[in-house]
């Protein structure tokens, strides 16, 4: 019998890492020339490698902000006390606490729920924004939004993984709006980790 494997926090990190490095080589994909042998009509294979961007992307946007919430609470933890694995989140009690399904209890308002199980980086950017203090004003949409952030907000409110089962994606979103969010992410991604990871 294989034991399963307990996940570490800094899997998010190296998830998040792979995610970008694929979001990237399909938007190199999208300006490829024109050739039947390794490329299927246009109209779709563009469809398809746009939705896979945006599908993707979040997953960049949710890995990077989970990773930086265990980064930034470690910070505050003595050395003794570090944590490694996702569900260490639980040992430390209120104001955090892992959970794996919505909603939040109303008994406890005050209270921080990281969301896990159900990929609401939208909530945990919250948090993030309440535990990493002045160091992240340079990170978009923790410090401040976008410049970009009316074209690409319904993008990043819509997000969540059933992304990758909607046919009709192009009918909500246009190309530019799909690359723009994925620039955002890449943005994102790469001020996470030079403000609060290594």
């Amino acid at each position: 019998m294989v034991k399963e494997k307990v996940q570490e926090y800094k899997d998010y990190k190296i998830a998040a890492q792979r995610h970008l490095r694929t979001c990237e080589y399909l938007e190199t994909c999208l300006l490829l020339p024109e050739n039947s042998l390794h490329k299927p009509p246009k109209e779709h294979y563009k469809r398809d490698l746009l939705k896979n961007i945006y599908y993707l992307a979040g997953y960049v946007a949710e890995c990077s902000i989970n990773y930086a919430i265990y980064e930034t609470i470690n910070e505050n933890l003595g050395s003794d006390s570090k944590m490694v694995y996702v569900e260490d989140l639980n040992i430390h009690g209120p104001p955090y606490r892992l959970l794996f399904q919505t909603p939040v209890p109303k008994d406890c308002p005050k209270q921080f729920y990281y969301i896990i199980g159900t990929h609401k980086f939208q909530k945990n950017i919250d948090i993030l924004r309440e535990l990493a203090s002045a160091k992240i004003e340079d990170i978009p949409l923790i410090g401040k939004p976008p410049k970009n952030w009316g074209e690409i907000k319904k993008l990043y409110d819509d997000w969540n993984p059933s992304a990758r089962y909607r046919n009709n994606l192009m009918e909500d979103y246009t190309e530019s709006q799909i690359l723009s969010f994925s620039n955002f992410v890449k943005e994102l991604y790469v001020k996470i980790r030079q403000c609060i990871t290594n």
